[in-house]
């Protein structure tokens, strides 16, 4: 991380931005090779999306976003919605399919959770 800032904000900001890289990377495992799943990498955008939409924030950086957003950083967090069977189905690597333990939360819902 270049410099530009004092000290203090520039060691959070390093910090934000290798939270930000490792959950990209973590994103990215799924795209390659045979590995690319539909349904976990749908799952993992849509919900950065609807975050975004909730807090309607005006976040200086991805990594700020990261930062405020814990819960991106909680990889069991698709297992609220998703069982491990389904999403070791082919359906679900090759597709999209709906959630089966719980439906996805809305924009309203994300919003009433952070109050």
């Amino acid at each position: 991380v270049s410099g530009g800032g004092n000290d203090d904000h520039t060691a959070t900001t390093t910090i934000s931005k290798a939270a930000g890289r490792r959950l990209f990377l973590k994103l990215m495992e799924n795209l390659e090779g045979d590995g690319f799943h539909y349904t976990i990498n749908r799952f993992w955008l849509s919900y950065v999306e609807l975050l975004d939409s909730a807090v309607q924030s005006k976040h200086r950086t991805f990594a700020t976003f990261l930062t405020e957003m814990s819960e991106l950083r909680n990889e069991d967090l698709i297992n609220k919605y998703y069982s491990k069977k389904l999403l070791s189905t082919d359906a679900a690597a090759n597709g999209v399919v709906v959630p089966d333990v719980a439906p996805l939360p809305s924009v309203v819902d994300l919003k009433k959770a952070r109050k």
